[in-house]
């Protein structure tokens, strides 16, 4: 499963660009986004095998269990990514929602969980600190279940819905500290662009879940919601979407690929013998 997800994976990117671009409700747009679904969903299906092969350890190390949960996320946000593009209602929900939905599931769900799984196991295996060692447990046990949570609050209630927000949002700034304070020291001394780009992706998560926090506590994404709140949603789109795609996810998701793809011991800051 996971060698044909490596090799899809390529396929579903392209499907879901050119399938964004296409106009909504058109064949193509429908068409791409549905290819983009099925890769999604042998993601999950990679995540539900992960879990199982781990369940008499009881689903440990977490930093494994948290790419489970992104894995299994993934393609929550597939489905609604075709109703995006179909222009077809969601559970009772209309268009943004719909879009925001799918974008929520590919990047708090899915990438969230996948970056925090990847720098957890970083970290945890150098010499990990008290401090950070129960930073890292708390921002990927609160990412992973403020994801769900919130879609719950959006989904029945208001009160939890802004709870539940502000909880992600709690954990997501954790993730940040994680980040900026503990992944970039240890990624230093192997790369120093995988470390910068840890920072990068930390202090994203400072300016995107303020302004998360700030909506969830003055608007609303609940059925009905007129989507007004304390900041413009056009803000929102450009800031906190913008932010978290391209600061934190790609960010955080190049890091991870920077430091897989040196050799134990390997520096990209000094010159290697040919």
């Amino acid at each position: 499963l996971r060698r044909a997800l490596v090799l899809a994976v390529p396929l579903g990117a392209a499907a879901g660009v050119l399938g964004w671009r296409a106009p909504p409700g058109d064949a193509a747009a429908i068409a791409c986004a549905a290819v983009h679904l099925a890769v999604c969903a042998l993601a999950g299906l990679v995540g539900l095998a992960r879990l199982w092969s781990r369940r008499a350890d009881r689903f440990a190390p977490l930093d494994a269990f948290a790419i489970d949960v992104g894995l299994l996320l993934l393609p929550v946000g597939g489905v609604w990514l075709v109703a995006s593009r179909a222009v077809v209602p969601l559970a009772g929900f209309h268009e943004p929602v719909v879009t925001f939905t799918a974008a929520h599931f590919h990047y708090a769900g899915f990438a969230a969980p996948v970056v925090l799984g990847g720098v957890g196991r970083l970290v945890r295996r150098t010499d990990e600190s008290r401090a950070s060692c129960i930073l890292r447990r708390t921002a990927t046990i609160v990412v992973c279940a403020g994801v769900p949570l919130t879609a719950i609050g959006i989904a029945t209630s208001a009160v939890v819905e802004r709870v539940s927000a502000v909880v992600l949002a709690c954990g997501m700034l954790a993730a940040s500290t994680l980040l900026v304070g503990f992944a970039s020291r240890r990624a230093w001394p192997r790369s120093r662009l995988a470390a910068v780009l840890f920072v990068v992706s930390g202090a994203s998560l400072l300016v995107t879940m303020a302004l998360a926090a700030t909506f969830a506590l003055t608007s609303s994404a609940g059925r009905g919601s007129s989507l007004d709140g304390a900041i413009p949603l056009g803000t929102m789109i450009a800031l906190h979407g913008g932010g978290n795609a391209f600061g934190f996810a790609l960010s955080g998701l190049a890091a991870l690929v920077v430091l897989d793809a040196l050799r134990p011991g390997d520096d990209d800051s000094r010159a290697r013998p040919p």
